[in-house]
């Protein structure tokens, strides 16, 4: 038997690291020497293992690795490269193959090895270069930079600058070559040395990144020799970018009312658009200046509409002027140019804001958004040299030690605005020497990295003011609403100066739990201003004396649970494909806020006079409003208590609904004017229907009164019972289910019964409306819905609703039908209704169980 000859080969190999946990062959994670080896163990039809002449990390690109192997195997090199590559992933590449002697071992017989590393310099980052370079806006000395990094030429001691967890032998490493240079807008650094350390090349670059932040030579040397500590940890400050870059906060998804469309001849009355506009908190003036303001002169009303980024475009601020007669809008006007608007919107009202992540809150705004007087306020008092200090201001710390030893506790802080981001970002709130060394480490590395501005608007967004129940409210934008519910750049300088105030301590100093420390803080901060020479003497003396004016709990953003869980319901089932990422989205409803406080209104005052008046221990109700030309629901409650979260009775309670069926076989039988008319006769005598189980069902009229006939239009009028019942068995009851059917009711819900014309169906009432939007509409049917638009955090149209009418019904019947329950209302069994609103032409049915229990 002969004996296979072992050959020893050298590959050149070349990676893309992005998509690797580096080189080395790991149990858990895709390493690009596992992925090496399985490929050329395929060629060679026996298992490799390689030895490569220097590991590399995580995400590090390799242009010339050189590794080896041992084979048995009689392969070309068109097999060593060819046919490995149509094996590996496209990620990694064989470039070159050559036989070696015995004696080669990549790893030691390796002569030099050499890394480079590219940091794109410059303000705005590459989207190309993303993965492949690090982003430093910061202009980079690279002057200053190569000439430091010649003091690591040489044989040397490189130990302060491996990383933990290093297992090399020996710290002492030779560079040979280290280059520093520019090309456009790349930095380039080039170290070429005998092998390197865990993490020293990194180490390096950072430490050469940080030293254009220190104002002092020979750094580099101080720190070979260990004079000084490592200036920058790369993994950190990179860690600390992927947030920063990326995405910063999941945002609550915000869920609006309806938009409100104005045109002339819209009918909106004058007290209906005030009544809209205070309750998305526009302030009453005597001159219209700011966004957010309003004057009434007359049959008028001006306005300057704030800008609003509505789901199709954004619309810049506008002053409006409204002109009405007596119950509806007769004129839009643009103010500045005397153009009449054809259409014109109003911003809707913003109702709730949901599933926040980690229990927080907030509304982000760009930097550029914010009032010159917030800024300048807050930097006056937390941070007055914000704009000149490196991250950290040693002087502050120093003077805030002293204080608290002389006070014996900690009365004072020294934290910059960059250590108070750093800790709400990175770190806890666990008090401890560690934790504040690693906050004062951290906002080095911020400040270095990152433009002021940029930093000044992640805090003006992160900082905490306050508590909404479970949930904190963060950054000056949310706070500005919820308590004095007004857009941040529409607020005066008390305000600001209260909200400042309490960045101190939102517990402690908060105008819900605390009004007289909060009012006291308030005022502080105004004396501050006017100490340093901000405000006059009298605007200080006259904004301390006003009072607080902040709005209570739940004011300005008022859940309607019972709409919310309709919307939740329907969002989920529109976005069921389309995206999983919640974060951000706004969600435009249906909710008319008109009709929802109208409603809520009426269920507040009216079902404690019920109660009283019947004798009643327990009354609840269920309301939906529907538009029905497209079945938009404008409102809706499901309890007695609407603004309490809890049983949804207008989506959950299944219950008889009595003499509501009734319009539904008119609707039918009217569908055939051969046979029916509103003036067809039917019969009126006592009647008992043998069932078949053998026993009879036997109804009843309400008043037990009978004669022999009646019109149907009088029938129905008066919900008389015998005659409607002999209509169903007339029409058929099989036939008449199918018509329910058609209307969008479940057949699991009905049963071939003849007291399915007495309204023996157990349904919702949102199930209920959906049958009379359809008789309503001319027999076209309208999904009933609760969403218009879905847009997410981009500003992306996820969903947008296009109410479609299919004609399902005939046209002539449901207007018959229609003309009956106008007369049930002004002349049958809800008269009293029609007495109340006598100037309005009105459709209804009342509808009872036995007992009166449901009515």
């Amino acid at each position: 038997m002969i004996e296979k000859k072992i050959k020893k080969f050298a590959l050149g190999v070349e990676y893309n690291g992005e998509y690797y946990h580096g080189w080395q062959r790991q149990k858990k994670y895709p390493s690009i020497q596992e992925e090496v080896e399985r490929c050329l163990s395929k060629i060679a039809n026996h298992k490799i293992n390689v030895i490569c002449a220097g590991r590399t990390d995580s995400g590090v690109h390799s242009t010339g690795q050189v590794v080896h192997f041992e084979t048995t195997s009689i392969r070309s090199k068109y097999a060593w490269t060819v046919g490995v590559n149509t094996y590996l992933s496209k990620n990694i590449s064989i470039k070159w193959v050559k036989e070696v002697p015995d004696y080669f071992n990549a790893r030691y017989s390796a002569i030099k090895r050499t890394y480079r590393y590219l940091i794109y310099n410059a303000l705005c980052r590459s989207s190309i270069l993303y993965k492949k370079s690090n982003h430093i806006y910061k202009k980079l000395n690279v002057l200053k930079m190569h000439s430091e990094a010649q003091s690591l030429l040489g044989n040397h001691d490189f130990s302060s600058f491996q990383a933990l967890g290093c297992q090399s032998s020996s710290a002492q490493k030779t560079i040979t070559e280290i280059n520093v240079y520019r090309i456009n807008n790349l930095v380039v650094i080039d170290i070429t040395a005998n092998s390197f350390l865990y993490h020293m090349v990194r180490n390096i670059v950072g430490s050469l990144i940080q030293i254009n932040c220190i104002n002092k030579e020979n750094i580099m040397k101080d720190l070979l020799k260990k004079k000084i500590e490592i200036m920058l940890d790369l993994p950190l400050q990179q860690k600390m970018s992927r947030l920063i870059n990326g995405k910063v906060w999941h945002f609550p998804i915000s869920i609006y009312g309806r938009i409100i469309n104005l045109e002339p001849g819209s009918l909106f009355s004058q007290k209906e658009i005030e009544t809209f506009l205070k309750s998305t908190m526009y302030s009453k003036v005597d001159k219209v200046i700011l966004p957010g303001e309003y004057s009434i002169q007359n049959n008028k009303i001006e306005f300057i509409r704030r800008a609003f980024n509505f789901p199709d475009i954004n619309e810049n601020e506008l002053y409006v002027r409204l002109v009405f007669n007596t119950n509806s809008l007769l004129k839009i006007q643009n103010v500045e140019n005397y153009r009449d608007f054809n259409f014109f919107r109003l911003e809707p009202k913003l109702i709730s804001m949901l599933n926040s992540s980690k229990e927080k809150k907030r509304i982000f705004l760009p930097r550029s958004k914010y009032p010159m007087i917030l800024i300048k306020t807050l930097l006056a008092i937390e941070d007055k040299n914000f704009y000149k200090h490196d991250g950290i201001n040693i002087s502050s710390i120093i003077r805030a030690l002293l204080v608290n030893i002389t006070a014996g506790k900690t009365i004072q802080g020294g934290s910059t605005l960059t250590q108070q981001l750093v800790k709400n970002l990175f770190l806890t709130n666990t008090r401890s020497i560690w934790r504040k060394m690693n906050e004062m480490y951290m906002a080095l590395i911020l400040d270095c990295f990152y433009k002021k501005d940029r930093i000044l608007e992640l805090y003006l967004n992160e900082v905490y003011l306050g508590q909404d129940g479970n949930e904190q409210i963060r950054g000056f934008p949310l706070a500005s609403l919820y308590y004095f519910g007004r857009p941040i750049d529409e607020l005066n300088l008390d305000q600001y100066a209260l909200l400042v105030g309490m960045v101190k301590g939102a517990s402690l100093y908060n105008p819900w739990s605390n009004p007289k420390l909060a009012l006291n803080r308030r005022n502080l901060v105004l004396l501050t201003l006017y100490n340093k020479g901000l405000i006059e003497k009298n605007i200080y003396i006259k904004l301390s004396k006003r009072p607080l004016k902040i709005h209570p709990k739940g004011f300005i953003i008022s859940d309607h649970p019972d709409f919310l869980q309709l919307v939740q319901m329907e969002v989920k089932e529109k976005l069921r494909k389309k995206t999983k990422i919640l974060s951000g989205l706004k969600i435009f409803t249906t909710l008319d806020y008109l009709s929802q406080s109208s409603v809520e209104k009426a269920v507040k005052t009216s079902i404690p006079i019920l109660k009283k008046k019947k004798k009643l221990k327990d009354l609840e109700i269920a309301m939906i409003v529907v538009d029905k030309s497209n079945g938009e629901i404008n409102a809706l409650i499901g309890s007695s208590h609407p603004k309490f979260y809890g049983y949804n009775r207008a989506l959950q309670a299944r219950r008889s609904i009595g003499s509501l069926s009734k319009p539904v076989i008119y609707l039918q039988a009217l569908s055939n004017p051969k046979k029916y008319h509103l003036n067809t006769w039917i019969s009126n005598q006592p009647i008992a229907i043998k069932l078949k189980n053998g026993k009879y069902w036997i109804p009843k009229n309400n008043n037990n009164q009978f004669n022999k006939r009646v019109m149907l239009l009088e029938a129905l009028t008066h919900s008389i019972n015998i005659p409607i019942v002999n209509l169903s068995i007339d029409i058929g009851l099989n036939s008449l289910i199918e018509n329910w059917i058609n209307l969008g009711i479940s057949k699991k819900y009905l049963t071939p019964f003849p007291s399915i014309s007495l309204g023996s169906i157990n349904l919702t009432p949102i199930e209920i409306a959906q049958v009379f939007q359809v008789i309503s509409n001319e027999g076209c049917k309208s999904l009933l819905s609760s969403v218009r638009f879905i847009v997410s955090d981009d500003g992306k149209i996820l969903y947008q609703s296009l109410p479609q009418s299919k004609n399902i019904a005939s046209s002539e019947a449901a207007y018959l039908t229609v003309y009956a329950m106008q007369k049930v209302v002004t002349s049958g069994t809800a008269k009293s209704l029609g007495a109340l609103f006598k100037n309005f032409s009105l459709a209804g049915k009342t509808g009872t169980t036995n007992n009166l229990v449901d009515s």
